[in-house]
C-alpha cells in the first residue's frame, strides 16, 4: 500500500543507492537517494534487510515522512 502511495505521489522517482553493507549472509544494509524530478525534491533513507533462505524476512527503514510531506505539498517551483 505504501509503495502504491509513493508511486501515485512521485512517479518519476528514481532510486539511487550510494552505500550498500552486508552483515554476514543475512543482513543488508543500503542508503538511498530518492529523487524526483516533476516534483524536484530529494530525500534519503535507510534500508535494512534480513534474508531467511533467501527470502526477506524482515525490512527496516529510516525515513523522515513529515519532510517527503512537506516536500510534496509545497508549490512546485
Amino acid at each position: 500500500m505504501l509503495r502504491r502511495q509513493i508511486n501515485a505521489a512521485i512517479p518519476d522517482e528514481h532510486i539511487l543507492p550510494p552505500a550498500v553493507r552486508f552483515e554476514g549472509d543475512d543482513i543488508i544494509e543500503a542508503d538511498l537517494v530518492m529523487e524526483a524530478s516533476g516534483r524536484k525534491i530529494r530525500f534519503d533513507v535507510h534500508e535494512r534487510c534480513r534474508f531467511v533462505d533467501d527470502m526477506l524476512a524482515e525490512r527496516w527503514a529510516r525515513v523522515d515522512f513529515e519532510d517527503i510531506k512537506r516536500k510534496l505539498t509545497s508549490p512546485i517551483q
